[in-house]
């Protein structure tokens, strides 16, 4: 993987933000992401999500090897699954590292996603 910067970042990071959506259930049915998209997060939320996005890569980006998918957006994808015990993520990914990298996924813990009563998605956890 190389360096994230500018568009590629954005681009990353909104796979990153669609897969935590379509992951999380709304109270009635469906998920978010039916009715909720990036748009809809809060400031703060999307900053501190996106740094801890950069900072799982940047600290794990060592154990992709040649055999792995070194796609970006695979790689938060399978964050975002394995730090919330979806059931599916890097173990399961035949990743050489999958289990290191779900190792590393301890130390950033569960996140969830709720919608404010301003209509607005805020990380809880």
């Amino acid at each position: 993987m190389s360096k994230l910067k500018g568009r590629e970042l954005d681009r990353i990071f909104a796979h990153y933000i669609a897969t935590a959506l379509w992951s999380t259930t709304r109270g009635d049915s469906g998920n978010l992401d039916d009715l909720y998209s990036i748009e809809d997060l809060d400031h703060t939320t999307a900053v501190e999500m996106k740094a801890e996005m950069l900072a799982f890569i940047k600290e794990n980006r060592h154990l992709l090897t040649s055999k792995d998918n070194q796609k970006n957006e695979y790689f938060v994808h399978n964050f975002w699954l394995t730090r919330n015990g979806h059931g599916a993520g890097f173990w399961d990914r035949d990743y050489e590292n999958g289990d290191a990298l779900t190792e590393a996924c301890v130390k950033y813990g569960e996140l969830h996603l709720e919608v404010g009563d301003n209509g607005l998605i805020y990380k809880m956890g």
